[in-house]
Order: C-alpha cells, then structure tokens, then sequence
C-alpha cells in the first residue's frame, strides 16, 4: 500500500480499499489523484486476502473480472504488485496485457534476472513460471553492502562528499551506490584525518550493522540505506546517547566548537519530557508528542550550523539524529515509542511498546538506558486477574536497587490504572534488548482494532499502565535516595 500513500490515500474508518472490492459486489472504489489520474487504494487488509483467496473457485481472475467492469474508462490501467509469488500476483498477471519487472541496479540482482523467463498463458488465465528466480540470502546480501560501506569508509573526505552533492546527495543512497559515486570522485587537496572522525564513525556504525538491524528496518518497512542502517545500529544498541546528542558540544568538520546546551533547548526537551506524562493516553497523542519531539531536534540541528558555507556540518547532529527521529516517527505509528528521561541529571532514553491481545488483555513493554542505571526490561502484562510484570536488570546493583523502591514503581503503576501491580525483579546481563522491536500481539490490525469500542477499553487499559511507568521513573530520577543509594 507504499504508492496509495504516495498518491495521497489516507484510510480513514469506512473508506473502501482494493480488498474490500475484490471480496465483495460493490462498486469499485475508485478515488481521484488529479484530472487524468484515478486509482484504487490497497490497504493493509490485503495481507489478509491471500489465505481468503485460495479457497475460491477460480481464484486467479477474480482481479480480472472485477476490471472488466471499470476498464473500458481508461486508456492504461498500472496494476502495483508487492514481489514475489502469492495468489494477488496471479491476479495481476492474468489481467495484463503486459508485465515490468523493476530490479535494483546492482550486480547481485542483475544477476539474479538473468536466463529467467515470465509467460503469462491467457487461454488458461494461468501464470507459468518457466524458472525459479533465486532470491539473494540475507547474509549474501548484508556482506555485499558491508563491503561497499567499508570501503567508502576508507575514501571519504569531505571535499568528496561535497563534490557529490553533499549530505542531501547521500541520504537516498544505497551503500552500494554511494560507495560507486565516492569512487568516481578525485581528491584535489589532502584532509586533516580529524575532520573526519565523525563521518568515519558512522559509516563504520553501518558496516557493523548486525542482520537484526536489517530485520528492525524490514519490521517498520524503512530502506535499508547507509544512513538508516547507522541510525538504527545506534538507536538499537545505544539508545540512551540519543538524547544526550541535543545537550553536548559538537565539532564542526571545519574543527570549530558549537554548544548546544543552551537554555531553550534544555527548556524545550524538559517540557517535551512533560508532554509525554499527559499524552499517553491514546495512540494519536503520543505520536504527536514523538513528532514534537522531532522538531526539538531540528531546532537542536539548526543550532549548530555556524556558517553558511556548505562544507561546514556536523555530520552526527544533522544526519545520524536526523535519521533517528525520522525512525522513531514511524515506529510510533505502530505504537512503538522513544521517549527522553533524566535520572542522575543525566539524559536517558525510554523505548515504549503497546502489544494489544483480545479484549481488554495486553502487554506494555519497555527499556530503559541510562548511565546510572545501564539496561532495564520490563514486561507488564495485564488480563483478567489483573496486572504482573517482571523488571529485568543488566546489572545486580540496579536489580537491588529497583527492588528497595518497588514501592515507587507500584504506586504509580496503581495511581493511573487503578490496579495494584504484582511486580518482581531480576538480574540478567545477558539480555537481548533489542527483541521489544519484534513484539508482537494477537490483533493482525492492532490501529483497526484500537478504533472500536473494545479497542478504545483497552487503550485506556494499556496506555494507562504505561503512563505510571513513566511517572515512576521521572519520580526515581529525581529521589535523593535512588540517585544516591
């Protein structure tokens, strides 16, 4: 459904989309882009419709029937299809007359192209594979880009980057590409390697960038783009630097000093901090909040640009924390939240995730990443008997101290729910906290879900829980007795 939203599609509740057309004999629901421009929306519903399909008579040409009334209209009718085989696809090649395989312009998939041939049969409306194609494996695929990101590592320079077209240049690239157009640039003067570091970090953040990573990026469908892989490489395993990135002194590539921690941005993040305590009430608020919480940053960014000259930017303030809150958006949309909290007077970060079961039945998921305190999961499980979680530390000393003020974490947790939590907790330091990024619940359309009557019941539930485990922790930074046991 990525080219309905390009078209300017937005679902709101009881607009028809392609899956309810082909289920049902209702008119097509066809909407208007601009004069000569029409489309039929996909939704995410059509996940659905490949199981639905297979058992109906003559499955193959349903799409094809269901043209044959509208057809006749237009001139050219583009059908979009997702890769790969699936019962949909059948459909759009037996309503076509003709048929584009777009492929990615690099080796491995040109390779993978070739001496492979599509016939599509019209006398038995049947797709015919004449021979398999053989997808690149993950890991293939994950070495191919690392060594392209490696070897730009080595090349860089700034006059490179900028003869290139500068960071706007870079941002859409691949690795592959963007190591291929680094290539065909030549170095006119020699670069002191300082100016560098920053740069050289990053793209080394992206060539060590795990198959998860990978995973995290398909999870939340964003491009697996050098700048996306370093910003979820860091976000994943080092989400509790993200927020200190707007409080700390950076170095221009030109080697000059910016301070950023200036009194409106510590004043702005503060009340943004505050916003997130009075927004987690529903989906809708708490992703206004994370988009806040983006501009934040671009005011943060746009602090430290100190010249007009292009060639004068801070890499790691204007593309890395660009890129992450860019990637925290969209994570919010599936009600997967980054949130900025402070123990110590030091800057932490809070990853936030709603799992909805049935009913009123969920789970509240989180992480926290602080110096003070290192790593922490929890999951929070409420149903029927009521609410149970288990807090897991990385270190025994946080394990302690979280378990000395249970009472501060309980209380909260009752004041907004109004359930006394049963929680325990742990001592685990070989935890993988990445694992909140692929929770998953028992609704196969948990927005679709959460807009109906049950769904709002147990938004009320699960975002309530969620808002006494942010009170206890703004609570526990700022306790005397938690900062210093």
């Amino acid at each position: 459904c990525n080219l309905s939203g390009v078209l300017g599609f937005s679902q709101k509740e009881g607009d028809p989309t392609l899956s309810d057309w082909l289920k049902e004999p209702v008119p097509a629901p066809i909407y208007i882009r601009y004069d000569g421009l029409e489309y039929i929306p996909a939704s995410k519903a059509l996940r659905n419709m490949e199981a639905e399909l297979l058992n109906k008579r003559s499955r193959e040409t349903i799409l094809a029937r269901k043209l044959e009334q509208v057809k006749g209209e237009y001139d050219y009718v583009v059908i979009d299809c997702a890769p790969g085989d699936s019962v949909l696809n059948d459909n759009a090649l037996s309503a076509s007359d003709a048929v584009i395989i777009p492929t990615e312009c690099s080796g491995f998939s040109l390779q993978g192209m070739q001496n492979r041939e599509y016939v599509v049969d019209d006398s038995q409306g049947e797709t015919i594979l004449q021979q398999r194609v053989l997808s690149i494996t993950e890991q293939i695929e994950v070495a191919f880009q690392k060594n392209h990101l490696q070897h730009a590592e080595s090349i860089i320079t700034p006059s490179k980057l900028m003869a290139m077209g500068g960071e706007e240049a870079m941002k859409p690239m691949t690795p592959e590409a963007f190591d291929q157009e680094l290539s065909h640039e030549t170095e006119p003067v020699s670069i002191e390697e300082e100016r560098l570091n920053m740069i050289r970090q990053e793209m080394q953040d992206a060539a060590n960038a795990e198959p998860i990573i990978y995973r995290a990026l398909e999870e939340y469908d964003m491009d697996s783009t050098a700048a996306n892989l370093a910003a979820m490489q860091a976000l994943v395993k080092r989400a509790g630097e993200v927020w200190k990135n707007l409080g700390k002194t950076h170095r221009n590539m030109d080697g000059s000093l910016v301070d950023v921690e200036n009194p409106d941005i510590k004043a702005m993040l503060e009340e943004v901090m505050e916003d997130y305590g009075e927004a987690c009430k529903t989906p809708e608020e708490m992703a206004e909040a994370q988009e806040r919480l983006a501009d934040l940053a671009e005011h943060a960014m746009d602090s430290v640009m100190t010249s007009e000259d292009s060639n004068v930017i801070d890499l790691r303030s204007m593309h890395l924390l660009q890129k992450q809150m860019n990637i925290c958006s969209t994570m919010s949309e599936e009600e997967t939240y980054h949130l900025p909290i402070m123990v110590a007077d030091e800057y932490g970060n809070m990853t936030l995730k709603i799992v909805r079961g049935k009913e009123d039945k969920g789970l509240v998921a989180l992480v926290l990443d602080t110096d003070r305190l290192g790593k922490v999961s929890a999951n929070l499980k409420a149903d029927q008997d009521g609410v149970k979680g288990t807090f897991s530390a990385e270190r025994r000393s946080t394990q302690e101290l979280l378990s000395e003020h249970a009472s501060v974490l309980s209380d909260a947790i009752a004041e907004e729910s109004g359930v006394e939590p049963g929680l325990t907790f742990t001592w685990n330091e070989e935890q993988d906290y990445s694992q909140i990024y692929f929770e998953k619940g028992e609704e196969d359309d948990p927005r679709s879900y959460a807009k109906t009557e049950a769904g709002k019941v147990q938004t009320t539930r699960l975002y309530s829980i969620a808002r006494g485990i942010i009170q206890a922790v703004s609570r526990l930074g700022q306790d005397e007795g938690f900062i210093n046991p």
